[in-house]
């Protein structure tokens, strides 16, 4: 944060120097083909049924193809065919959710540029837990936070409802992630975690209160160091109390 505070102009700017390993993900990611990800996931304009992707009801086809049509995005984009709808699981804070994954038709009545959109429930963020649950609607507190904080959001990025629920859309596209199991050395492990830092940092910075942040963790980084211990020792004692247990 106090690199950003003395170098305002690189708070737009993209994060260059990343991590070996970050970098890696970053251009397995940029050699991505859209139409390699929807051989993957589809065939002959249906899903491939998995653990992740599974087969819903006609009545959630139908609920959920019309929370496209009726989605805050632009229209023109959403005028696509619904090709197929299903069961989205993914992610962990997220289980149980509802969420869905759906392939529509693209430009041409080819399976290879098909486009595929993620319909997700937006819930009450974590902190509702401890202070008063926010009235507004969730999934445009989601949408709004996300073109905040990126320089290049999802032009597919929007809202809707299904039966009175908040749901955000965008586009599934291919990601690579680090493989932290792979990260051995502590000097690779020390390099990822500056990365991740960074780009942490660039979201805060852009809220224009880099001084008041600093000012309000150094009075709290004990707290911080407490409580990274403590929940080290946690970890470590409810693993132990598991393995007792089987």
């Amino acid at each position: 944060l106090k690199s950003f505070s003395s170098t305002k102009n690189s708070i737009n700017q993209p994060i260059t120097i990343l991590s070996k390993h970050a970098q890696k993900a970053v251009d397995k990611t940029i050699s991505n083909t859209y139409s390699a990800f929807l051989s993957e996931i589809s065939f002959n304009g249906k899903f491939i049924y998995s653990d992740k992707i599974r087969k819903v009801s006609p009545e959630i086809f139908t609920n959920v193809s019309e929370a496209i049509k009726n989605s805050s995005s632009d229209k023109s984009k959403l005028n696509l065919k619904v090709k197929d709808v299903g069961l989205y699981i993914a992610g962990k804070g997220s289980l149980g959710r509802y969420r869905y994954i759906t392939l529509l038709e693209g430009n041409t009545t080819k399976t290879n540029d098909d486009l595929v959109l993620e319909i997700k429930e937006a819930g009450q963020p974590s902190i509702s837990q401890v202070k008063s649950k926010l009235s507004s609607n969730q999934a445009q507190r989601i949408v709004d936070s996300t073109k905040y904080f990126l320089s290049y959001p999802d032009s597919y990025l929007g809202t809707t409802n299904i039966k009175d629920i908040n749901f955000y859309m965008r586009k599934v596209s291919p990601d690579e992630k680090v493989n932290t199991k792979k990260i051995d050395k502590k000097s690779d492990f020390k390099d990822h975690v500056i990365t991740v830092a960074k780009i942490i940092a660039k979201a805060h910075a852009k809220s224009g209160k880099i001084s008041e942040l600093i000012k309000d963790f150094e009075s709290k980084s004990s707290y911080v160091n407490d409580f990274s211990k403590e929940y080290s020792n946690q970890v470590k004692s409810d693993f132990l109390e598991f393995k007792n247990s089987l």
